[in-house]
């Protein structure tokens, strides 16, 4: 479904973006279909972002992944995994509880901190999957390389919720923080497009089948945030709870 939605809009793309796992088998599984879309690409001058589970079965290592695919060829592996969901944290304690209760669980291998910035039309891009958009540190080692962000969803299990939204809201915080734009695909909405100052371009609506189309400037320069990171909130948060606690005892 995603390979006819991206045909429809190829030839006036410079990027086309699917969600978290978009390709539901394993990349060396894939290979037959990932080829016919090379091909596609090329022909239509368009670079691809994709989801897909990654990883060697001879090592048994494993991957929740995203490759670029046309003009260049990369891959990001996840690096924060979401716990108990894409690993098991204190598996040596945790593995008789696995089997007791007979939860099936991924088992991802995080990828490294220091992985090198996907490109897409000639930009590095700041690539994030799922749950890392919480995480500011996360999105921050990406700066100030990157010219825009891009996160990747797979909110299907939050079915109707406030969640879907929720997960939209953090991810124009990032894209406040940061100062860059970003384009967020998922599988069940909300996709969308959002600009440099956290306002929305452009969004899908939930559960609707929707191909979202904008335009995104690659920036350059730092914040703040990027600068400083999260140091900088600690420090408030001390300050505030340290003249907090003088004026309690003032009062006493």
């Amino acid at each position: 479904r995603y390979a006819e939605l991206s045909l429809d809009v190829a030839a006036d793309s410079d990027v086309i973006i699917w969600p978290e796992t978009a390709i539901p088998v394993f990349f060396q599984d894939a290979q037959d279909f990932i080829q016919r879309l090379e091909v596609e690409a090329v022909e239509s001058g368009v670079d691809y972002l994709i989801g897909v589970p990654s990883g060697s079965w001879e090592t048994e290592v494993f991957h929740n992944s995203v490759f670029s695919l046309g003009r260049s060829h990369g891959f990001y592996h996840k690096h924060r995994l979401l716990p108990f969901g894409e690993y098991l944290p204190l598996r040596w304690f945790l593995t008789f509880f696995h089997r007791l209760v007979d939860i099936p669980l991924a088992d991802f291998t995080p990828g490294g901190t220091e992985q090198p910035l996907l490109r897409v039309a000639g930009q590095p891009v700041g690539v994030s999957i799922c749950f890392e958009a919480v995480f500011g540190s996360e999105i921050r080692r990406t700066l100030p390389e990157s010219r825009f962000l891009v996160n990747v969803s797979n909110d299907a299990w939050f079915g109707r919720s406030l969640a879907p939204y929720q997960h939209l809201q953090i991810a124009r915080m990032r894209a406040l923080e940061m100062g860059r734009a970003m384009a967020r695909a998922t599988n069940t909405g909300v996709s969308a497009l959002i600009d440099a100052h956290g306002r929305i371009i452009a969004q899908s609506q939930l559960f609707h089948t929707q191909v979202v189309q904008g335009l995104v400037q690659p920036l350059r320069g730092t914040t703040p945030y990027v600068i400083l990171g999260d140091g900088v909130v600690l420090l408030l948060l001390c300050v505030v709870i340290g003249g907090g606690a003088r004026l309690g005892t003032a009062i006493r």
